[in-house]
């Protein structure tokens, strides 16, 4: 299992579920509860924000937790 497939597997668990992106580097996340996005890189980079451009890393507490 790669890295990404662990991020997402971390997201669905938390309620999240897959939208549209308009990036073809990240894929996007949405959870019914939060205004904000979840985008998942593809080797894992896992970020969040109402766009890609003001996003912040959640990479390194997300790893901690996997």
């Amino acid at each position: 299992m790669k890295k990404q497939d662990k991020v997402i597997e971390f997201l669905k668990q938390k309620g999240c579920k897959e939208v549209e992106s308009k990036s073809r580097k990240y894929r996007k996340f949405s959870r019914s509860t939060d205004e904000k996005f979840y985008f998942v890189g593809r080797n894992g980079a896992l970020r969040a924000g109402k766009n890609i451009s003001k996003s912040i890393s959640l990479t390194n507490s997300v790893n901690k937790k996997i």
